[in-house]
């Protein structure tokens, strides 16, 4: 019996091969680009490799916060890793908190192992709120308000007071 062989490697020994994310966290501030990097865990292959991905919301929504740049990852043959480019979305009218998503391995062909790192988080940073010192404009709303609070109160009391003794007067 003739089997096809579509390379030198064995459909037994590619199943050894496993690809994953290094590292599984990424950190980019909106408006950047986040570079997501694959790798496989042997270099000896020679076929070309596809890896399908899916991108999962998870704080962060897809196109309004970040844009998919690619449902695959090919690796060529003996590439040890392969990148990713997913572009953030900038918001500059709204401070935000931090905002995640995860982008998943679907599946591989032909077939690797996929290890145990299968999903990268990447999470997004707000630079819509930096001020100085490190300080957000709500940091800074917060303590202006408070402070307006605090005045207001005081001319309140007493102005109410004189107020109200005027009117009992008055009348």
């Amino acid at each position: 019996m003739l089997l096809l062989s579509v390379s030198s490697l064995s459909l037994t020994s590619l199943s050894a091969i496993q690809v994953f994310f290094q590292p599984v966290t990424y950190t980019v501030a909106e408006g950047d680009s986040a570079t997501v990097i694959l790798a496989v865990s042997s270099v000896n292959y020679d076929l070309s490799v596809t890896v399908n991905l899916a991108y999962v919301d998870l704080s962060a929504n897809r196109d309004a916060d970040y844009i998919p740049s690619s449902t695959s990852v090919v690796f060529n043959p003996g590439q040890a890793t392969a990148t990713l480019q997913i572009h953030t979305l900038a918001s500059h009218e709204v401070q935000e908190l931090s905002e995640v998503f995860a982008v998943t391995i679907l599946g591989v062909s032909p077939p690797l192992v996929v290890g145990d790192n299968n999903t990268a988080h990447i999470t997004i940073t707000d630079t819509d709120g930096e001020l100085m010192g490190g300080h957000t404009r709500f940091d800074l709303w917060c303590v202006l308000s408070v402070a307006c609070i605090a005045v207001w109160h005081r001319f309140e009391f007493k102005q109410w007071r004189q107020i109200l003794a005027y009117h009992l007067l008055t009348q």
